[in-house]
């Protein structure tokens, strides 16, 4: 406010130049007082800015000591809250080998070893796997060197007896992880053994091939499995275009059936016209043999034609006496 009044406050030689005439000769005497009003003012402001604080200076113009005074207290609370070591995010991050393994060991089923594949998609360690399989699996048993769930230990030692130790040649090095693959596949075939064909979804019958084609590359034994799937899914197919191929059949039968009553009529027609050229033909074989007889007594008729017409014209032309006198 009283820069305020001082900026509308004008000097005394101002004053004066514009409510006085000048004095004679006065030019030097207006100068000096000009000089002397400025230098009032002068003053005045100086005792003004010596009686009120100086502002805080503007967020822009922050000099570098108040950044590094304001920054550098939230710098250390953040390195001491969040460490970083790039050697520590590397013990933390899975290899290629256990991101493999863990896609592959993928459980699609609603079955207790949920929580187990989710460990292997996240890249567990070994120990963590051992605490998700003691706590989740109270009761196991052993298949072929491998921990399996009792329901599903049956049909566990049904595939080793068929097809042997399907996961023996696969780059799981761990028993958890064979283990859980096992489970993996045993789940899909109870699933499809207690599942009828009708029930079975298409979106969890592409799930179950989706695990078993990932289960594949990593040389676990589940050709067999594979092979039944897509059976499986191509009867899928055909049951999509079934209902067409039903009323395509309706239309064929129909149409055959429509053929076959048209035949049998047109039979019957080609039927009365044999009969009927029978018939023709016996007549016809009566005319040709009446033809023949009446050719045979054209003949004869002929025969006596010209020996009347010779006898009869002997007499026309000549006497009567002709031969005889």
């Amino acid at each position: 406010m009283k820069k305020a009044k001082l900026s509308t406050r004008r000097p005394r030689s101002t004053r004066q130049r514009r409510g006085q005439p000048s004095l004679n000769g006065g030019a030097q005497c207006n100068e000096e007082r000009e000089e002397e009003a400025v230098e009032e003012e002068k003053d005045l402001i100086k005792q003004e800015q010596t009686a009120s604080p100086s502002p805080p200076p503007s967020p822009g113009l922050l000099t570098i000591e108040h950044v590094n005074a304001s920054s550098m207290p939230s710098q250390f609370a953040d390195e001491e809250n969040h460490p970083t070591s790039t050697s520590t995010a590397s013990e933390q991050k899975p290899n290629n080998d256990e991101r493999a393994t863990a896609s592959a060991a993928v459980h699609l089923t609603r079955s207790e070893t949920l929580h187990l594949t989710e460990m292997l998609l996240a890249g567990a360690d070994d120990d963590d796997m051992d605490d998700a399989i003691s706590t989740k699996n109270s009761s196991t048993a052993n298949v072929g060197g491998y921990k399996v769930r009792v329901e599903i230990a049956p049909l566990a030692k049904q595939i080793f007896t068929r097809y042997g130790d399907i996961v023996k040649e696969s780059i799981f090095k761990s028993v958890e992880y064979r283990s859980s693959v096992l489970e993996t596949v045993c789940n899909i075939c109870q699933r499809l053994r207690s599942t009828k064909f009708p029930d079975l979804t298409c979106q969890e019958l592409q799930s179950m091939l989706n695990v078993v084609n990932d289960l594949e590359p990593v040389k676990v034994d589940v050709g067999w499995l594979l092979c039944r799937l897509n059976e499986i899914f191509e009867a899928k197919e055909f049951k999509k275009g079934f209902p067409s191929l039903v009323e395509s059949r309706t239309k064929t039968l129909q149409g055959i059936e429509e053929l076959k009553k048209t035949w049998a009529e047109t039979r019957e027609e080609y039927e009365a016209c044999m009969a009927r050229c029978q018939m023709l033909q016996e007549r016809l074989k009566k005319l040709e043999d009446g033809v023949g007889t009446a050719q045979v007594q054209m003949e004869e008729i002929n025969a006596s034609y010209s020996d009347t017409k010779d006898k009869l014209r002997c007499f026309y032309t000549r006497s009567l006496l002709h031969g005889i006198l």
